[in-house]
């Protein structure tokens, strides 16, 4: 089955289960895909550091390319992660980390030689803020109120608005805002940039594209818990931009780099 890359992006999103020492909960979280000049390649799964942090294992389910529709008829594995063993990398200042997952993936290989089906963004996917215009559309891939698709294991497709030029740091920090409620459960959810029609700076003029494009915008890490004068709440989102995610990616690269010879299940 040929997949959309819409379709594509919601296989990079998967549902976090997240245990304590005296409580548990649910988040959202995505893969991203980085590599050395040594060709070494690792996924990594990226969510907010508020998530993990008090937390000491959670758990993944992941889509095996078992079958003759793995899509449609999936089989699932759990992946649990013991987050005092794992490598845990974290961004100085904004809410958010990046765990490696790519170790913990290759047992599975080893029972029936079926690799997960993730769809991983990787460096191209990075949005060039430089094209952006002040308001942009995109759709938030997660788990609000930790609603999930069981059967089929799909995240919640959700639709907003940036509420805050998405080109720009808001006020000083890698971040930006959107017109998207937040609810528990979707921290970590990956904000994508997708249509056909894009605005090209250059030309001054809107690009009507053939096929759909997507480019990762930034990942929601909370609700703005400001209110307005009013005193009424407002329904906005907090997000961070990809330009952190993408520092980060580049220090998980420098990670990978310093391993010598690969360790095992790095391969």
């Amino acid at each position: 089955m040929k997949l959309s890359r819409l379709e594509e992006s919601l296989y990079s999103c998967c549902r976090l289960f997240v245990q304590g020492d005296e409580k548990s909960w649910v988040a959202s979280g995505f893969f991203v895909k980085v590599k050395t000049l040594d060709a070494l390649q690792s996924d990594l799964l990226v969510t907010c550091k508020h998530v993990v942090d008090g937390a000491t294992s959670l758990s993944i389910d992941v889509r095996r390319r078992i079958g003759n529709d793995p899509i449609r008829q999936p089989t699932i594995s759990r992946v649990d992660i013991e987050l005092d063993k794992a490598v845990i990398l974290s961004h100085p200042s904004e809410d958010l980390c990046a765990i490696f997952v790519h170790p913990l993936l290759t047992p599975l290989m080893k029972i029936d030689g079926a690799w997960p089906v993730i769809y991983a963004f990787g460096r191209e996917h990075i949005c060039d803020y430089n094209t952006l215009d002040a308001c942009e559309e995109f759709v938030m891939i997660g788990c609000p109120s930790e609603m999930f698709d069981e059967i089929n294991n799909l995240p919640i497709i959700r639709r907003g608005v940036t509420a805050s030029h998405p080109g720009f740091h808001y006020k000083g920090s890698q971040q930006f805002l959107v017109d998207c409620p937040s609810y528990s459960g979707s921290s970590g959810s990956p904000i994508i940039r997708y249509g056909n029609l894009f605005f090209d700076r250059e030309r001054q003029s809107y690009d009507l594209a053939m096929h759909p494009r997507i480019a990762l915008l930034g990942m929601l890490t909370s609700g703005f818990d400001d209110v307005s004068e009013g005193g009424q709440h407002i329904d906005l989102g907090v997000a961070v931009s990809a330009d952190a995610i993408a520092q980060l990616m580049t220090t998980a690269e420098q990670f990978l780099g310093q391993i010598r010879p690969p360790a095992a299940g790095w391969e």
